[in-house]
């Protein structure tokens, strides 16, 4: 009786689903059709008149802009560092200086001028992080620059400076980011992001995930904050420090014992608080034995983030570097119980934070694994006149699916 019950509730919905599939298409409909008006982002007109979702119908298609045809990217020696109106084009205007804060790696991040541009400098703060980040990232940045890798920040210069206290320092020069904000940014200031939209973003960013990972060069440190969205809806992924391209470089510069926690596998984990003594390169190359998996974890993470908001750092203790993937599976399963997100993309989500790592070994199993299940979201996209009494009883079908989810996996 129970069963018949269930399978009478299930055939009424779909065929209310079924006639309310024109209102449904009035939801995803972009914004130049709705209001042919607005054609950019503006954060307060986002915000204020809540069109947050419709840009993302509008702007999340569109393709990546195409790379500046400036591929140099050669050390230029002998700038002097000045904090006035450079003279020259062998003058490079810090707006601080070497007082400018430096991250947990030591890489200090500046606005300069050079030859009377505005650029994003990164430098470091002392010889041994210059060796660590500086010039390698310089090194693959001018890699990406010849190989036109699309959706990446691009960096302009390679300087090798002198300070006033004498101090010779080596600086990358990055264009500027064109209007736009980080995804972490758009997530902490307007919310969880809606399935479709937040699969559009993931798939572009794992596309120039790919394109890196084609030419053997692994990020390792993709997370929201590391994502910036243009204005009109392209993705650049930025932050290189950790960028590298072989195994001994990686090993070289010890970057095993760093990254976002938030964003890494269990594999990592266990790498970065092992002490140094204990590892072996056999056994870090055995833990690690898969560079794409890493990257692919961490975009996994991210579009977790993006589905649940900023509440997925309350899953963390970052003083503590504490994590608890659990209570991130958990507030996944409360979206999927309110039909925020669909069955198939809870059960792969769970399933990596269950296990702390990656189910697919490549970028490209994971994009397949996106195009094949797109086309048949089996989410709800319910009319609002359907009675609370029948959204009780979705709900109830839904936790008990929930449950079957969980014990499969």
């Amino acid at each position: 009786m129970k069963i018949l019950f269930k399978i009478t509730i299930i055939i009424l919905i779909q065929a209310m689903i079924a006639q309310s599939m024109s209102w449904a298409r009035g939801i995803t409909m972009p914004l130049e059709a709705k209001n042919p008006q607005i054609n950019t982002l503006s954060p307060s007109v986002n915000i204020h008149q809540g069109l947050f979702q419709t840009y993302y119908a509008a702007y999340f298609n569109r393709d990546l802009p195409e790379k500046n045809s400036d591929q140099r990217l050669e050390l230029i020696k002998g700038v002097k560092a000045v904090f006035h109106e450079p003279k020259g084009a062998r003058e490079i205007k810090f707006s601080t200086g070497e007082m400018a804060g430096a991250n947990s790696y030591g890489v200090i991040g500046d606005e300069v001028i050079f030859q009377g541009k505005h650029y994003y400098a990164k430098y470091a703060k002392n010889d041994i992080a210059e060796k660590r980040y500086i010039i390698p990232q310089a090194k693959i940045c001018k890699l990406l620059n010849e190989k036109e890798i699309k959706g990446v920040y691009t960096a302009r210069h390679f300087v090798e400076f002198e300070s006033k206290e004498g101090r010779k320092r080596k600086t990358i020069l990055f264009d500027m980011f064109p209007e736009g904000e980080t995804l972490d940014e758009i997530i902490r200031w307007r919310g969880r992001i809606p399935e479709d939209k937040a699969l559009a973003i993931i798939i572009k960013v794992a596309r120039v995930v790919k394109s890196l990972h084609d030419i053997g060069v692994y990020h390792y440190d993709i997370k929201p904050g590391n994502i910036y969205v243009t204005a009109d809806g392209a993705i650049i992924l930025f932050d290189f420090d950790l960028l590298f391209a072989k195994q001994e470089d990686f090993l070289e510069r010890k970057l095993w014992q760093i990254g976002s926690s938030f964003f890494m596998s269990n594999n990592r984990l266990r790498l970065s608080k092992e002490k140094e003594e204990k590892l072996t390169k056999r056994k870090i190359k055995k833990l690690l034995a898969n560079h794409q998996s890493e990257d692919v974890f961490s975009l996994l993470a991210t579009l977790t983030n993006m589905l649940i908001g900023d509440n997925f750092f309350e899953c963390f203790d970052e003083t503590h570097g504490m994590r608890d993937f659990d209570e991130a599976a958990s507030r996944l399963k409360h979206c999927y119980i309110e039909s925020t997100i669909s069955k198939w993309l809870y059960a792969m989500l769970v399933k990596a934070l269950k296990t702390e790592k990656s189910q697919f070994k490549t970028v490209d199993e994971f994009i397949q694994r996106l195009h094949r299940y797109m086309g048949n979201n089996n989410s709800y996209s319910l009319p609002d006149w359907l009675n609370t009494a029948g959204m009780i009883v979705i709900k109830f079908l839904k936790t008990e699916d929930v449950r079957g989810v969980e014990q499969a996996i």
